[in-house]
């Protein structure tokens, strides 16, 4: 079995982190001791790509969380899910990091403990596949000490998939005023070190309990909520059998085209919340139009006329549902297959329902230049701070010379989305009748010409 293990830095990363695992002991059907209660063969057929069975038979979580701050990690310990982890997967520092890149950056100690929990929980892998952090870049530890956590982890595991879950800061959802120093101070190792980043825009995710769901006062514990089910929908490829992107290999092989361009998005139907309960079950093509709907995502792009989509996967989590009748449904109504790259978006059908009670859920996976207006929003705030060299004295560790190769860094990648959409707009399709036509003139000029014998 190849196995994946969890990283979760920080205060917002533990926090949807125990979501996350909360999730996946009701999907397992695993009771709060860790213990398999009424679970079915296709439940237990991958159990151990999360989780690995101790003496006592029950099942413990690849885990391991940190965070420089003790207050959080004494209230997982003190949750209903505490029994999930392993005591050695705790590791926490003595001081917070005060919500500042370089504080977070420079926790040596810290790091050598979390490496060597990491250690323990590799030792007792099989086949070790990959590693997975949850982090926010807006704060201290999440920014500064997981590019910390991702520079040794490449070092120490560089045959392993590397993924990130990253929150991305919204002014007003936080009250964090050097977010835009975090994160792209956190985004020049993400770039070059991290195989696969889903990204989570907190303004989208706002903006979807608002507009969609109707909750004018969402707090944290909804935002993560949307967070919670989607990483839930994307590990479910790798935590239930399936044909296509079964590991995170394959996943990375099949939906990354860019190397560099490695930003994940990604849309939810029906959205699941517990201030929303939807009142009829969607159909399939309700579906459809609902996942090609951009409100529906976790990043929005207000010019969806200059959107590329370089692939996409499509999730359905449903029982008795065939992925030959998913994907004639979607050329039925009208989405076609981009020209530049052929079968770039594929179905993929689980049939272990979210959380085990609503009867259908689907996400799309995507790549494309959908993050591309939220990257570009965190450069604009950044430049909002640093024209005036606001609060860059906080950042004693940190020299110049950085901040302006991390802003050169999130402008390299930006303008990468721009390359790709510019030679969308200079690509020239030529439809099926164009080609029959050429096809016949091409038959009369043939005929015209007599044949010569030399």
């Amino acid at each position: 079995m190849r196995e994946i293990i969890n990283i979760q830095i920080g205060n917002a990363g533990n926090q949807i982190g125990l979501d996350f695992w909360e999730a996946l002991k009701i999907e397992h059907s695993l009771d709060c001791y860790g213990n398999l209660s009424h679970s079915t063969d296709y439940q237990q057929e991958k159990l151990d790509v999360y989780f690995f069975e101790t003496i006592n038979g029950s099942y413990c979580a690849r885990s391991i969380q940190v965070d420089s701050d003790p207050d959080f990690m004494n209230q997982i310990q003190l949750s209903q899910t505490q029994n999930l982890f392993d005591q050695s997967s705790f590791v926490n520092g003595d001081s917070c990091s005060g919500n500042n890149f370089s504080k977070g950056y420079v926790q040596l100690e810290l790091k050598d403990q979390a490496l060597e929990a990491i250690r323990l929980q590799a030792e007792q892998c099989d086949n070790l596949q990959g590693l997975q952090l949850i982090r926010s870049l807006g704060g201290g530890t999440g920014s500064g000490f997981g590019s910390l956590m991702l520079q040794n982890l490449n070092d120490f595991y560089p045959k392993s998939i590397i993924s990130n879950f990253c929150i991305f800061p919204y002014p007003g959802v936080n009250d964090i005023i050097v977010e835009p120093y975090n994160t792209v101070l956190s985004l020049p190792t993400l770039h070059s070190l991290s195989d696969i980043c889903f990204s989570f825009h907190n303004g989208a995710l706002y903006n979807i309990l608002m507009k969609i769901i109707g909750n004018n006062t969402p707090s944290l514990k909804d935002l993560n909520g949307i967070v919670k089910q989607s990483i839930s929908g994307v590990t479910a490829l790798w935590r239930f059998p399936c044909q296509i992107s079964s590991d995170m290999r394959k996943f990375a092989m099949n939906l990354i085209s860019f190397p560099n361009l490695n930003y994940i998005n990604i849309g939810l139907a029906p959205l699941c919340n517990k201030s929303y309960i939807p009142k009829k079950e969607m159909s399939l093509s309700e579906i459809f139009k609902a996942l090609e709907n951009n409100r529906n995502s976790v990043n929005h792009c207000r010019n969806i006329e200059q959107l590329v989509e370089f692939s996409s996967n499509y999730v359905f989590r449903k029982n008795n549902i065939q992925e030959e009748d998913i994907t004639n449904l979607y050329r039925n109504e009208g989405y076609n297959q981009p020209l530049w790259i052929p079968d770039s978006k594929q179905m993929i059908q689980i049939s272990q329902r979210y959380l085990n009670q609503h009867q259908q859920t689907a996400l799309k996976i995507q790549s494309g230049s959908s993050v591309k207006e939220m990257l570009q929003s965190q450069l604009d705030s950044f430049n909002c701070l640093y024209k005036r060299k606001a609060f860059v004295s906080l950042y004693d560790n940190i020299d110049q010379m950085e901040f302006l190769e991390a802003k050169i860094t999130l402008e390299n990648i930006i303008s990468d989305y721009n390359y790709i959409e510019n030679c969308k707009n200079n690509f020239k399709v030529i439809d099926e009748n164009h080609i029959q036509n050429n096809l016949t003139q091409f038959q009369q000029d043939s005929n015209s010409f007599t044949s010569i014998n030399f």
